[in-house]
């Protein structure tokens, strides 16, 4: 299963998918990307001070077209990579406008300074020698060489970007691929997030129940072993060998959960999307589940709401889903886990069972929500009349092997 981060359609009718690759570097290798990443930190900060100044004394904005000009090869990087800061720069200063135009004073132009900072490498900036990528850094200076993975066709890359995320370096390649077939169905299918199912799916004549067990199971492992960390912490002195040591471990321990959970997440809403497709799902109304977290019941159960990652998965679908041709739209979701899809009386809750104390109508609690959630999107309200699911199938994310989630997550292999 490949492991993107977003995806966009571009003109040829194709989408471009950013593949996200782990490098295994050592202490050699480290130099480079720390000496390029502090590089476009200087570049990055050289931007901010012109145009804030020139801005500030005259009252001239600076165009993306004279702060390319006014850069160009003033900074140990390819010409197109300082082209890429002062667009970056652009679209933020853009984004923020529209954002104080609409209300959002807080938000402010860039000016923090920056010790690090991503750096992106256009097509043009990208060769390749046998099954290596070579990132140019201008002209007389040394550039990064990574191994490709084999299922990677170097003539789809049309961007790349080095990037510091938990303890380790990631390369981001913005891929172009052929769009993927599209549904044919008009069906359409209700979504119900949860934390122990993490999605219950159903299209009125069958269901699919995802656990979400193994999620929970990780994100309780990781408050165990966070706790433990602080403890031992705190009994040491801030800055010594001994604290950046378990510090480092710590961080590591944390990037190696972050990925596991994301694997588990692309799993999950993979399995979703192909299930939608299969039964030709053109529109899919999700519940939207943030009043829930929202509410104080004891801070055990404040803290798995705090951590569910409903808003994660939310972005994955956003993309998956589009890709396939289908529709995802945010429903509210009250009371469509206690109403009876078949009578419209609010039935009690035995577990994770739900009991019509009317009809007799019983099913998964999970089912039920879905079951409505779908009436929701369709009608706009709950509307009884719903027979009960023919079929309901319980489903585990397909996980791939413990080394492999840790260091590529899906499909992925060291760089």
């Amino acid at each position: 299963m490949p492991h993107y981060k977003e995806t966009k359609k571009v003109k040829t009718g194709n989408l471009v998918m950013t593949e996200k690759i782990l490098l295994r570097l050592d202490k050699d290798q480290m130099r480079i990307p720390g000496d390029v990443r502090r590089e476009a930190a200087r570049c990055w900060n050289a931007i901010v001070n012109l145009h804030r100044t020139i801005y500030n004394r005259y009252g001239i904005w600076l165009s993306g077209g004279q702060l390319k000009e006014f850069f160009k090869g003033h900074f140990r990087l390819h010409s197109q990579s300082v082209q890429a800061l002062v667009e970056l720069y652009e679209e933020t200063c853009r984004r923020t406008k529209d954002l104080r135009k609409d209300g959002e004073t807080s938000w402010r132009y860039p000016w923090r300074k920056k010790y690090y900072f991503t750096v992106t490498w256009k097509k043009t900036a990208i060769s390749f020698k046998d099954n290596r990528i070579c990132l140019s850094n201008g002209r007389g200076r040394e550039p990064l060489e990574f191994k490709l993975p084999a299922r990677i066709d170097p003539a789809a890359i049309r961007q790349a970007q080095l990037v510091w995320k938990g303890a380790c370096y990631w390369l981001h390649l913005s891929i172009e691929k052929p769009l993927p077939e599209q549904v044919t169905g008009c069906k359409a299918a209700g979504a119900d997030p949860g934390e122990v199912h993490s999605l219950a799916l159903t299209d009125g004549n069958e269901c699919l129940v995802i656990s979400g067990r193994l999620l929970r199971s990780w994100w309780r492992l990781q408050n165990k072993e966070l706790g433990k960390y602080q403890r031992k912490l705190s009994r040491l002195k801030k800055g010594s060998r001994r604290w950046r040591r378990l510090t480092r471990k710590k961080r590591k321990f944390l990037e190696q959960m972050r990925r596991r959970k994301e694997h588990l997440l692309h799993t999950v809403t993979s399995q979703a999307t192909g299930w939608c497709f299969e039964r030709g799902v053109k529109t899919l109304y999700v519940g939207n589940p943030l009043d829930v977290t929202k509410k104080d019941h004891g801070y055990r159960h404040n803290q798995r709401m705090h951590q569910w990652t409903f808003g994660q998965m939310f972005n994955l679908l956003k993309y998956k889903l589009p890709a396939r041709g289908i529709e995802m739209v945010l429903v509210g979701e009250e009371n469509t886990s206690s109403t009876c899809p078949s009578c419209g009386t609010k039935g009690t809750l035995r577990g994770r069972v739900f009991h019509c104390p009317n009809c007799s109508f019983s099913c998964h609690r999970d089912v039920v929500g879905s079951l409505n959630i779908r009436s929701v999107g369709i009608h706009g309200e709950i509307r009884a009349g719903q027979e009960a699911v023919l079929r309901t199938t319980y489903l585990r994310p397909a996980v791939h092997t413990t080394q492999a989630v840790d260091a590529f997550g899906p499909g992925h292999r060291a760089a």
